[in-house]
C-alpha cells in the first residue's frame, strides 16, 4: 500500500482498508452494492461503460473511478453523450457534473467522506482571535475548498514555538469573502491545553518520516492533513488524555476517508 496511513474500513466485511485505485473501488462496490440499492450485475466489460447493473428494477450504466472527476480525463464525457450514467467512486471531487450523470461516493455512503484540513495562523490578529474566542461557533477564515463537516486543525506559528493548539469543524462550505479565499461558520471542538509541537512530530515514529517535517509544509492554509490524521489523533490524545470523549467522534476510520 502506498498510502502512509491507510484508513481501516470498520463497517465493511471483506475489505480491510479504503480503496486506493479504481480496482479497489470495484471490489468495495461488490461488497456494499445491496445496501446502495443494487440487486445485481448484468454485465461487466473492459470498455465504457464498465458495468451494467440492476437498481430498483431498472438497468443502469456504471463507470468506476477512484475520483469522480477522472471521468472527464479518461474521455468518458464524449463517449456518454446524452445517455444517463452513474459514476461509482471513492472520492467525489466533481462539484457540478452534467444532469445526466449521478455520482455515488462510497466514502460518503460509508460515512467516511470528511477530511482534515490545515489552517495556518501566523498574523497577530489571527493569534489574538484564537486566544480570545470562547464561543461554541464562530465565523472566521477557512482553508479554500473546505467542505461542511471537515475538521480544521490550526497550526500556530510563533517566534518561540510553533504548534497545533485548536481544532474546529466547518459548519458550511468555505466561500471567498472579506478578502479571504475561504470564509465561513465553524464550531470549536477543542483548544489543546498541551499543544502538539514540531518536536512531537519529529520524534514520532511515523510522522517523523512524513512530509510534515519538511521545510515549508505548514506555510499557507490549503493542505490536507487527512493522510496523517491517524497519528495526529494519537498525539493529541497522548498529550491531552482528557479530550478522549470530546474528540471520539473524529477518530480515524470513523470520521475520515
Amino acid at each position: 500500500m502506498h498510502k502512509e496511513n491507510p484508513v481501516p474500513l470498520r463497517n465493511v466485511i471483506g475489505m480491510d482498508y479504503e480503496p486506493r485505485n479504481e480496482a479497489g473501488v470495484i471490489i468495495l462496490f461488490t461488497l456494499v452494492m445491496k445496501r446502495l440499492g443494487f440487486s445485481g450485475v448484468v454485465e461487466a466489460q473492459g470498455k465504457f461503460p464498465d458495468c451494467i447493473a440492476r437498481r430498483r428494477g431498472k438497468r443502469v450504466m456504471i463507470e468506476f473511478e477512484h475520483k469522480s472527476k477522472s471521468f472527464i480525463t479518461h474521455g468518458h464525457l464524449e463517449e456518454l453523450g446524452r445517455r444517463r450514467c452513474i459514476i461509482v467512486c471513492w472520492e467525489d471531487n466533481w462539484q457540478n457534473p452534467p444532469t445526466n450523470i449521478s455520482v455515488i461516493s462510497l466514502s460518503r455512503e460509508l460515512g467516511l467522506s470528511n477530511r482534515v484540513r490545515l489552517a495556518h495562523a501566523k498574523q497577530e490578529e489571527d493569534l489574538r482571535f484564537l486566544d480570545k474566542t470562547r464561543k461554541k461557533t464562530t465565523t472566521w477564515s477557512m482553508p479554500a475548498g473546505t467542505r461542511k463537516g471537515d475538521l480544521i486543525v490550526v497550526w500556530r506559528s510563533g517566534p518561540k514555538q510553533s504548534k497545533f493548539c485548536d481544532i474546529f469543524r466547518a459548519l458550511e462550505d468555505a466561500a471567498p469573502k472579506h478578502g479571504y479565499s475561504g470564509y465561513g461558520n465553524s464550531k470549536i471542538i477543542c483548544h489543546l491545553k498541551n499543544p502538539v509541537t514540531m518536536k512531537d512530530i519529529r520524534n514520532h515514529r511515523e510522522l517523523g518520516n512524513s512530509p510534515m517535517v519538511k521545510p515549508g509544509f505548514f506555510m499557507g492554509s490549503n493542505k490536507e492533513l487527512t493522510p496523517y490524521w491517524t497519528w495526529l489523533y494519537q498525539l493529541v490524545l497522548e498529550r491531552n488524555p482528557g479530550l478522549r470523549r470530546a474528540i471520539k467522534d473524529f477518530a480515524p476510520g470513523v470520521f475520515t476517508i
